[in-house]
């Protein structure tokens, strides 16, 4: 390739995006590859904490709602984010005071046995147990809060403008690389960072393209006015419907519903929201992108929302958020996303050592 005008500015480009944003990267790919799994290893990291003796009957949904609304007065909604399983699992809610509000005392996590509604686990994320949910809050807005998912999405952009630039650096190589024609020479460290930076560039890029836009699609509504504005909720009454008739009825809306969580809001001018999965649809638009929508107050149901015949782009936001999360294909991409999530940082440090030995 020439050292052609056009070659020289896009090489400069990629290079110093590169350096500007590589620590973010790095943190947001480590991140990522972790949170793939991140319930299920908060639930193992917390095991002994979270795991309840089973002991008679659960108490009602509702019961267990109350306790949760009653510790945490000032919350403005609830999300229900894991339903218990087995028989020794516990409920988890997280609590928000501002849904708004994504820092790290923006909510606080709460687990309860349900057999007793004893309190289990409760708190922000800044306590102990709950790495993976400060891993999570790290992960989108470095524990910046609104400034942070601002400034998370402009990494997505920096992100895209360095793929750009390295496709089309990188062009006549492509090939080579799908042919499994070009190796990594470990002679030295900038022969192995180029092949690998190379290598691991090319085929990763659909994935890493995918996470990254996706990302930005997330985390877009840091980037609308409206986001930034002062807001004030107006407390809705205590008593209302049922929850645990909600939950029952999303499941009557939509025969064989799998719920994955439950929204229940404490302020006017929302409604209670049981998200999950219909049966029969792709593993590309499921994992919680249908939902039955309810009155708080009387229980009636508002909206249906099947994912299959929403509109074009609301299936493409929730394709490209099955593509970010690693759900597309079931649990196979799960575990690839696992180490897909790693390939940013293998970019971002491997283009370090290139530069660093230039």
């Amino acid at each position: 390739m020439g050292n052609t005008p056009s070659r020289a500015v896009f090489f400069t480009l990629h290079q110093w995006v590169g350096l500007v944003v590589g620590l973010f990267v790095i943190s947001a790919s480590l991140t990522g590859s972790a949170l793939v799994y991140w319930q299920e290893l908060d639930h193992w990291w917390n095991h002994d904490r979270l795991t309840v003796t089973p002991t008679g009957t659960p108490l009602p949904l509702d019961e267990l709602a109350r306790i949760a609304r009653t510790r945490h007065p000032d919350a403005t909604g609830m999300i229900i984010l894991w339903f218990p399983t087995r028989p020794d699992d516990s409920y988890e809610f997280r609590l928000y005071f501002d849904k708004h509000d994504y820092g790290m005392d923006g909510s606080a996590v709460l687990n309860l046995d349900p057999y007793s509604g004893t309190v289990l686990r409760d708190g922000s994320h800044r306590d102990p147990s709950h790495v993976m949910q400060w891993l999570l809050t790290f992960h989108y807005s470095v524990h910046l809060g609104l400034i942070g998912v601002l400034w998370m999405g402009l990494i997505t952009v920096a992100v895209g403008v360095s793929l750009v630039t390295g496709i089309w650096l990188y062009r006549k190589h492509f090939l080579s690389v799908v042919l499994c024609r070009k190796r990594v020479h470990w002679a030295n460290w900038r022969t192995a960072a180029f092949g690998l930076h190379g290598i691991a560039g090319v085929w990763t890029l659909f994935f890493v393209a995918a996470i990254f836009f996706s990302g930005f699609l997330m985390n877009r509504t840091a980037f609308d006015p409206e986001t930034w504005a002062t807001r004030t909720y107006q407390p809705a009454p205590a008593t209302g419907a049922s929850v645990g008739a909600m939950l029952a009825q999303s499941r009557d809306v939509f025969p064989g519903f799998v719920v994955r969580s439950m929204y229940i809001p404490f302020v006017t001018g929302d409604t209670v929201r049981v998200s999950g999965d219909v049966p029969g649809t792709s593993p590309l638009l499921g994992f919680g992108a249908s939902a039955v929508a309810f009155d708080p107050l009387t229980g009636e149901v508002v909206e249906r929302i099947d994912i299959n015949h929403q509109s074009m782009w609301t299936k493409f936001e929730t394709v490209a958020y099955a593509f970010h999360i690693g759900t597309f294909a079931g649990e196979p991409s799960r575990l690839l996303y696992v180490f897909v999530g790693l390939a940013p940082a293998l970019m971002a440090m491997t283009g370090f050592v290139l530069w660093w030995k230039r």
